[in-house]
């Protein structure tokens, strides 16, 4: 998925890296960090397949990124995802973060519980679908 980078106009120091980011309107929503109500004429973004590492002080500040805004390469409008929706988006998270322990009985099991009629089976599977729609979209731009 795609990554995000936001700096100051004409610098080229990085102010925040955003990981497998999504833009919803002025809002950018990565898995590591989220910008609200981001405004386009202090900072610029750049859209990234590139990585960046930060380091840290002794508050656990961030004090500067491993690379600059140039040594970044710009990714193709091609390879940026458009996602599902913003709500869905974090919806797909939660659902992510309660999977990730989780056994193929557990989910037999959280299912046997709690997907016990059709509303709650369609709002289930709805749900899935979606995830599984996010994944197919990312899996066409690699």
């Amino acid at each position: 998925m795609t990554n995000l980078i936001t700096y100051e106009h004409g610098s080229d120091n990085i102010t925040m890296f955003l990981q497998n980011c999504i833009k919803e309107g002025n809002n950018y929503l990565g898995t590591n960090a989220q910008l609200f109500g981001v405004k386009t004429h202090l900072f610029a973004v750049k859209w990234t397949l590139d990585t960046a590492t930060p380091t840290y002080d002794a508050k656990g500040n961030i004090i500067e990124w491993d690379k600059k805004v140039s040594e970044m390469a710009e990714a193709d409008p091609g390879e940026i995802i458009d996602p599902i929706s913003g709500e869905d988006y974090r919806k797909a998270i939660k659902v992510r973060s309660f999977l990730a322990d989780k056994s193929y009985e557990d989910v037999e099991n959280y299912i046997d519980s709690y997907v016990t009629n059709l509303a709650s089976a369609k709002a289930y599977l709805k749900l899935l679908s979606k995830i599984v729609l996010g994944i197919i979209k990312m899996m066409d731009k690699v």
